[in-house]
């Protein structure tokens, strides 16, 4: 088959990680099928070493054919020029032309930015293809549970309109969540079919290589409960009362907390936990290194 993947933030592990959407189409090649993917070159979190200048650009990664959409770039996760850079992406996704996105029988369609369903759908009509819709941030319940905004906001109803006709349109909806059937089920009132794809890994990303085989030495306290924390550090990831519990604990000199990650929240953290001497932030690492880094905790945060 001919599979066309858009995703306004899929990355290969050439641009600093491999995304989720990457393994996936790194598989799908090697069992022969064709796989197109469309991505932005424009994310907080890759380090795009090409010149790509232009507002479309081309190359093959590991047989899979890439399409990297110059968009608006931004510095911060949480902010309105991140959101605008949806806009932009869609706009430009529109646009492009027939060449770059071959003839798939299946487009895959994975959010966040929630926005792309829209072209999901209109690409699925200009095929006669089928679509999966794949669910990673639920939107625009993130907004209203964490942001705190109103269900009448006009970006949440917006918001609203697309998720459902998204879920309705769609020949298969995918979710990372164990429950996604009855989150899409309560909101379509419709029986949708929803299939729960859970995070996965490689584990070719935790050899030890001649290459990668000298760990970097973090000098962690001996002797101490070493509590630990590994990921984004972000709004959704429900760090408040973890980040407390560390100021809190400033002056037991029986317990030590390791943070290792990086995200929109990040800073706002270190500088609340300014003085304290019982933490450590660790900018992300290479992700062989992951797992020594946690073998030396005795509790890990999740």
């Amino acid at each position: 088959m001919q599979i066309l993947i858009i995703s306004k933030y899929a990355i290969s592990k050439e641009m600093g990680f491999e995304t989720r959407l990457f393994a996936m189409a790194r598989i799908f090649a090697k069992k022969g099928h064709e796989v197109n993917i469309i991505s932005s070159v424009d994310n907080y979190f890759g380090k795009f070493p090409g010149d790509y200048t232009k507002t479309y650009n081309s190359e093959t990664i590991a047989n899979i054919k890439v399409t990297w959409i110059r968009s608006l770039n931004y510095k911060k996760t949480i902010s309105v020029r991140r959101v605008l850079g949806w806009f932009d992406f869609e706009w430009k996704l529109f646009w492009i032309k027939k060449k770059w996105l071959g003839k798939p029988d299946v487009i895959i369609v994975s959010s966040l930015s929630l926005l792309t369903i829209m072209n999901g759908l209109r690409l699925k009509r200009k095929f006669n293809c089928k679509l999966v819709f794949e669910i990673r941030d639920i939107w625009p319940l993130t907004l209203t549970e964490e942001g705190g905004y109103s269900p009448r906001n006009p970006m949440v109803k917006f918001l609203s309109w697309i998720e459902k006709r998204g879920y309705k349109k769609s020949d298969l909806v995918v979710g990372t969540m164990p429950n996604i059937g009855e989150h899409v089920r309560k909101v379509t009132k419709e029986n949708i079919n929803c299939v729960c794809v859970p995070f996965g890994f490689s584990l070719s990303d935790f050899e030890i290589t001649s290459s990668n085989k000298n760990f970097v030495d973090y000098q962690l306290p001996k002797g101490k409960l070493i509590i630990g924390y590994a990921g984004s550090i972000g709004l959704s990831n429900g760090l408040d009362t973890f980040i407390k519990v560390i100021r809190r604990l400033s002056q037991n000199d029986k317990v030590f907390f390791l943070i290792l990650g990086k995200g929109g929240m990040k800073q706002s953290y270190v500088d609340y936990l300014a003085g304290c001497e019982n933490v450590k932030f660790i900018d992300k690492v290479e992700r062989y290194e992951v797992k020594n880094i946690l073998a030396q905790c005795n509790v890990l945060y999740f």
